[in-house]
């Protein structure tokens, strides 16, 4: 079936062109203007199948739909991660806090040098702030 359909377009593609041959000068540069003119519109529907704003449209609902699935996840992700974030800084914080005030206590009573007490104060407030800063921008 398809050696008929090639046969019968390529009988009109030399009848075509015996028929150009014979047309005038006018006549020709109408053909060329109508036929540029037809390829003009075939690229501007081929274009337009293949934007990508209006295959987007055309699945506007499901992308939709996606997004707010996507942000409500990610929300409630955040808000589990803020949540036990809060609940360590709280304890971590608790923590550190009753060993500074167990060791004020024994420097105060002279159980530990003064020394002792600020090498310990120098640690735990660099650990407060690299703490702090994993909170705030937490590392990759």
């Amino acid at each position: 079936m398809s050696k008929t359909k090639r046969t019968k377009e390529s009988e009109s593609l030399e009848t075509t062109k015996i028929n150009v041959d014979k047309l005038s000068d006018n006549e020709k540069t109408n053909l060329i203007y109508n036929y540029s003119t037809q390829i003009k519109q075939l690229e501007n529907e081929l274009e337009s199948r293949n934007n990508p704003i209006s295959l987007l449209s055309d699945n506007a609902d499901n992308m939709i739909s996606l997004i707010k699935e996507t942000a409500e996840n990610w929300l409630a992700i955040k808000k589990t991660n803020l949540g036990f974030s809060l609940k360590m800084a709280i304890f971590a914080f608790l923590t550190v806090g009753l060993i500074v005030g167990s060791a004020a206590w024994l420097t105060y009573i002279g159980k530990i040098d003064g020394s002792t007490f600020t090498f310990l104060l120098g640690l735990i407030v660099g650990y407060a702030l690299t703490f702090l800063q994993n909170l705030i921008s937490p590392p990759n």
